[in-house]
C-alpha cells in the first residue's frame, strides 16, 4: 500500500500529489493544466462518444473501439469495446454522462475494479436474467453500478430489476456471485471453509461503539441468516473482562420486548452450555419491580402434550431441582434430588400453607391423590403424619389405619342436617362419642 501523498506520474512538471491530482483530474484522460498533463489512475475510461464506444486508456491514447475501431474492436458494440477493457485493464471506469449503458457478460475476471459514475445508469447483466447469476473473480470490486441476474428472482423481484449497489468486493479466493439486494451500500463476499478470518474489522479504542445503525421503520439493525446443513452462528462474542457479550437497554416509552426468540423449527429456543463450573446460568434481578410477573409459561389454543417445566440431571445429582428463598430467608421452598418437596414458612401468620382452590367448572376429579407401592415397590410408611411442636397429634397409616395420638381430644364430627359437632374418643378403653358444646 502506497503512502500519502502518492505522486502521479506527469509530464512538464514535477509530480502532483494526491490533493492537487483530485481536484484538477475530474475524472477524465488527457488534461493539460498549465502546461502540465495528468494521468488518470484508471486503466481505461470506458465512454460513448458521438454513439462510438471507446476505452482510452490512463495516458489518454485511444485503446480500443471508437469510430476508428481501434485495437480492431468495433466501436459500435459497447460489449466488445468492455469486454476489451476489462480483459487488459485491471481499473475501468465508466462514463455514463445521462446515457444508460448495459454491459453484458456472466463473468468478470480476477483482480479488477469497476466504476462508473452513475450506479443506476451503467448495469452489469447476465446473458440470461432469470436463470444466469453474474461471476465475479477473486478480489474483484464493483463501485456505483447496477447489477442484473438471477439473484433478483431468487429474493423475490417482480419483475426482476437491475440492482443499484455502492460497493461490492468479492474478497475470496475463489469466483463468487454478487448476492446484493436493490440500493444495497456495502455488500463483502469473505471467507473459505477452512480459513477462519474476518471479513470486516473495527477496532474500538475509545468508549464509543464499534458499530453503530438505527431503524426509523420496521427494519432491523442487524440480521444473520445462516446456510442450510451447516454449523454457523448468526452471532458470535469473546467474552474477555467484566462486560457483556449481549447487552439490551430498554428505554422509557419503550413497549416492545428486550428479546424476542420466533422459533419456526424443532429446535431448542436456549440452549446454555457450560463448561466450567458457573455460579448461576440464568439470573433475574428487578430492581424496580412492584407486580407482574418474573418468569412465566404460557401455551396458547394449540394442543400441547409436552413438558412446561423439565429437569433432567446427572445421578451424581445432590442439589434442588427448585429452591425459592426470600433474602430474609423467612420463606423457602425446594424440590430435593429425591422428589421431595419441603417448604418452611417461619414467619408466616396466617393464610394457607398448601391451598387447593377449584371454582365455575364441575370438576369430577380428585382432591388430593397419593397411590404409593405401586408395581414392584412397596409402601410401610404414612399417608399422613401431623404434629405441633414436634408432639405427633394424627397419623394415617399405609394400611388405612388412623391414630390420633391424643385420645381424650378425638375426632371432632359434624352432623350436617343440625349443624351439631360430636367428638368421638376412647376414654377408659371405652369407645364413646359426647356433643361438643
Amino acid at each position: 500500500m502506497s503512502t500519502y501523498p502518492r505522486k502521479y506520474p506527469v509530464t512538464g512538471g514535477g509530480g502532483l500529489d494526491e490533493r492537487d491530482h483530485n481536484a484538477i483530474v475530474d475524472r477524465v484522460n488527457g488534461l493539460s493544466v498549465e502546461g502540465i498533463t495528468v494521468q488518470s489512475p484508471y486503466s481505461y475510461i470506458v465512454r460513448d462518444n458521438g454513439g462510438f464506444y471507446e476505452a482510452i486508456s490512463g495516458t489518454g491514447n485511444l485503446t480500443y473501439g471508437g469510430s476508428s475501431d481501434a485495437g480492431s474492436v468495433d466501436g459500435t458494440d459497447f460489449d466488445a469495446v468492455m469486454n476489451a477493457a476489462v480483459t487488459n485493464g485491471t481499473y475501468i471506469y465508466v462514463k455514463t454522462e445521462g446515457a444508460t449503458l448495459t454491459w453484458t457478460t456472466d463473468s468478470i475476471p480476477a483482480n479488477r475494479q469497476i466504476e462508473s459514475d452513475d450506479w443506476t445508469a451503467f448495469v452489469i447483466q447476465s446473458t440470461n436474467t432469470t436463470t444466469t447469476n453474474v461471476l465475479l473473480g477473486s478480489m474483484t470490486i464493483l463501485v456505483n453500478l447496477s447489477i442484473y441476474d438471477k439473484f433478483g428472482v431468487d429474493i423475490g423481484l417482480s419483475p426482476n430489476a437491475p440492482r443499484p449497489v455502492g460497493f461490492h468486493c468479492n474478497a475470496r479466493e475463489a469466483a463468487n456471485y454478487p448476492f446484493n439486494w436493490p440500493r444495497e451500500y456495502f455488500c463483502l463476499n469473505i471467507g473459505e471453509p477452512d480459513v477462519d478470518r474476518p471479513g470486516m474489522a473495527i477496532i474500538q479504542c475509545g468508549i464509543g461503539d464499534g458499530y453503530y445503525a438505527q431503524v426509523y421503520e420496521n427494519g432491523a439493525c442487524y440480521n444473520a441468516v445462516t446456510t442450510a446443513s451447516k454449523g454457523g452462528r448468526g452471532y458470535n462474542c469473546d467474552l474477555y473482562g467484566s462486560g457483556y457479550a449481549f447487552f439490551a437497554d430498554g428505554k422509557s416509552g419503550a413497549t416492545g420486548k428486550l428479546v424476542y426468540l420466533d422459533n419456526n423449527a424443532a429446535i431448542k429456543s436456549i440452549d446454555i452450555d457450560a463448561s466450567v463450573d458457573t455460579s448461576q446460568d440464568i439470573v433475574f434481578t428487578h430492581h424496580a419491580k412492584t407486580a407482574g410477573t418474573m418468569l412465566e409459561f404460557a401455551q396458547d389454543t394449540s394442543v400441547y402434550t409436552g413438558d412446561a417445566l423439565k429437569m433432567v440431571m446427572a445421578s451424581t445429582f445432590t442439589g434442588q431441582f427448585i429452591k425459592l428463598d426470600r433474602p430474609s430467608g423467612t420463606t423457602k421452598f425446594e424440590v430435593k434430588p429425591d422428589g421431595q418437596i419441603y417448604t418452611a414458612a417461619n414467619g408466616i401468620t396466617s393464610l394457607n400453607m398448601i391451598d387447593l382452590y377449584q371454582s365455575v367448572s364441575t370438576f369430577t376429579g380428585i382432591g388430593l391423590h397419593m397411590n404409593y407401592g405401586k408395581e414392584s415397590g412397596s409402601f410401610s410408611g404414612k399417608f399422613l403424619k401431623c404434629e405441633v411442636n414436634d408432639s405427633p397429634k394424627m397419623e394415617v397409616e399405609a394400611d388405612g389405619d388412623t391414630v390420633v395420638h391424643d385420645a381424650t381430644k378425638g375426632f371432632i364430627l359434624k352432623d350436617r342436617v343440625t349443624s351439631t359437632y360430636y367428638r368421638l374418643k376412647i376414654s377408659e378403653g371405652v369407645l364413646g362419642v359426647e356433643e361438643v358444646t
